[in-house]
């Protein structure tokens, strides 16, 4: 079967996605524009481009390059783009990966013109509250769909809730690339990262990674760890929020050290120097990957009850901690909870590295050929 994909552009975590299934189908990829570094690093405060490879493995082609300035001006010219690559591949089925950019709009509109059955796979849910016209544009979005993808309880939760039918559903678990951040990890020299980031020899580390931005409230770790003896926060990202975390661990005394951007090939490197991760983010963290990330390196999470991966990936005591989302003295009392038990940690890590292997591209790989085989021969 042909499979068409409608994308914003390349995203290093869809990807190995679209590698696995051009092994299972006829793919083609159609993005609307290809990032430069400038735009790639909006959010992280530096410009860069990914260091993995992005377009090897599968068959794309960019069809509205200009589009990268997200104007309104530009999508009628994306719109046509995707309308000509769709016509010109003929699919048997278009798989859309959400409208999280106005270009998604002109690739849902050209898939919807072209007469194709669709699927979706998307972050969305239920952990914050919408506005009765969200409610309304959201249902009327979903009902474009053949089958969605659910990459996750909450995410599920979101579909049924406007409408989807169990039937159309079709599990996509979200992940990363397990054994490559495994595999980086483990070969890394653990003291050595450790002294490289002025982490003490004997600290217990704790481990933020991510943008330093509003949503991922980075500086609510440092409060936290305010008088927790013999911990270490490590901070891997960067964004408009650096400051303002300097600020609070020298405020409270908290020993930090910061990274800096650590690009993909680098960020393994961060967990093998931790013990246990943290995010503390509001409800726009639809999902948490670094939760993956740091599961797959044999890492325990500690993470709000906002988090959109939390009840997937945090077992409570087994691979992780959750706690109310602001409750700094929550989030403490799990801090100490985890650095206060020697062993703890690598225990909880091993059984969040197994858990985390069931969210593979494999499985993602299989729910998204399963919908497709459903939808193309039943479009209504």
């Amino acid at each position: 079967m042909k499979l068409a994909v409608i994308a914003s552009h390349p995203v290093q975590y869809q990807a190995p996605l679209f590698r696995e299934l051009a092994g299972r189908a006829d793919v083609m990829v159609f993005y609307a524009y290809l990032p430069g570094a400038n735009t790639q690093g909006e959010g992280f405060g530096v410009d860069f481009q990914w260091d993995v490879p992005l377009l090897d493995g599968y068959p794309h082609a960019v069809v509205a390059q200009g589009a990268a300035d997200r104007t309104s001006s530009t999508l009628p010219a994306a719109f046509l783009g995707f309308r000509r690559g769709l016509s010109a591949f003929r699919p048997d089925a278009i798989f859309c990966t959400g409208w999280h950019h106005p270009t998604m709009f002109a690739g849902i509109a050209a898939a919807v013109a072209s007469g194709r059955p669709r699927l979706l796979r998307c972050e969305a849910n239920l952990l914050r509250p919408r506005s009765a016209g969200a409610r309304i544009f959201h249902r009327a979005m979903l009902s474009l769909y053949h089958a969605v993808l659910p990459i996750g309880a909450a995410n599920r939760r979101y579909f049924s809730a406007f409408g989807v039918r169990d039937d159309r559903m079709f599990d996509s678990p979200y992940f990363i690339e397990n054994a490559r951040f495994a595999e980086t990890s483990a070969g890394a020299d653990r003291a050595a990262l450790r002294s490289r980031w002025g982490i003490p020899a004997d600290a217990f580390c704790f481990l933020f990674s991510g943008k330093l931005v509003e949503k991922k409230h980075p500086a609510a770790v440092v409060e936290a760890m305010a008088g927790l003896a013999g911990a270490h926060l490590l901070v891997a990202g960067s964004g408009e929020l650096e400051d303002r975390v300097r600020a609070a661990a020298l405020a409270r005394g908290v020993g930090c050290s910061f990274a800096g951007f650590l690009n993909q090939s680098e960020i393994p490197l961060a967990y093998a120097a931790a013990d246990c991760l943290v995010l503390p983010s509001d409800a726009g963290e639809t999902w948490g990957l670094v939760v993956n990330e740091a599961m797959a390196c044999g890492l325990p999470a500690i993470v709000s009850d906002r988090v959109g991966c939390r009840e997937d990936l945090v077992v409570e005591g087994e691979t992780g901690f959750s706690f109310p989302f602001r409750n700094v003295p929550a989030l403490a009392e799990k801090l100490r909870a985890i650095a206060s038990v020697p062993g703890l940690a690598s225990r909880m890590g091993a059984s969040a590295r197994m858990l985390i292997a069931r969210y593979s591209v494999g499985n993602a790989a299989e729910g998204v050929v399963s919908a497709m085989g459903a939808v193309c021969g039943r479009e209504n």
